[in-house]
């Protein structure tokens, strides 16, 4: 595992970062973060739904990949997506996030001790905590919507199978695994 950035690395992604942070208005800042957030705190790469969940962008568009895609562009270089699935680019590019401080940065933001600013808090609690409660209200809201069905309580296999069936037959996920699976795991993690 890559403990430290090659050498070199670092103005690099600072600048990418700086063009990304600074290209957009607020509201985009916002969600760019909370794309980057969700990413770093992930305990795997996300499809794009999942990052919409996760990340808390708009509800209307968490089945859209072309919106959902043109919201991970807005990352810039440091993110890519593969087969609508969300990545960083390098290992590098997520290992620099976390350690990165920004001083310009306005929305969403962690002040550290030496007053300057990170896109993820040092610990990646309040990371946690956000990917909990944005998947347990996803959770909450596909049960309420399948509570008019027969079986209305979801168990691990049944959403694996139904997600897989519904890949294989329309390309999209219905009930979205990562939110069903881990949205317990990332309170754990915010509870440590």
């Amino acid at each position: 595992m890559l403990s430290q950035l090659p050498a070199g690395i670092t103005p690099i992604y600072t600048r990418i970062m700086d063009q990304v942070l600074a290209s957009g208005d607020e509201r985009s800042t916002v969600y760019i973060k909370a794309i980057l957030q969700a990413m770093i705190a992930a305990f795997r790469p996300l499809m794009l739904p999942e990052l919409a969940v996760a990340a808390g962008l708009p509800k209307k568009y968490h089945h859209n990949n072309h919106v959902l895609g043109e919201y991970v562009e807005q990352c810039g270089s440091m993110v890519t997506v593969r087969e609508r699935q969300a990545h960083f680019v390098h290992l590098s590019a997520k290992i620099y996030l976390r350690q990165a401080q920004f001083i310009h940065l306005t929305a969403r933001i962690h002040i550290l001790e030496n007053g300057r600013e990170s896109i993820v808090s040092h610990d990646l609690r309040a990371e946690h905590r956000n990917i909990a409660v944005h998947c347990f209200q996803y959770v909450c809201n596909e049960l309420q919507r399948s509570s008019h069905s027969r079986d209305s309580s979801p168990s691990i296999s049944k959403i694996r199978k139904t997600s897989d069936a519904v890949k294989r037959k329309k390309g999209d996920i219905a009930l979205l695994e990562y939110p069903m699976l881990f949205w317990m795991g990332s309170c754990q993690r915010r509870l440590r």
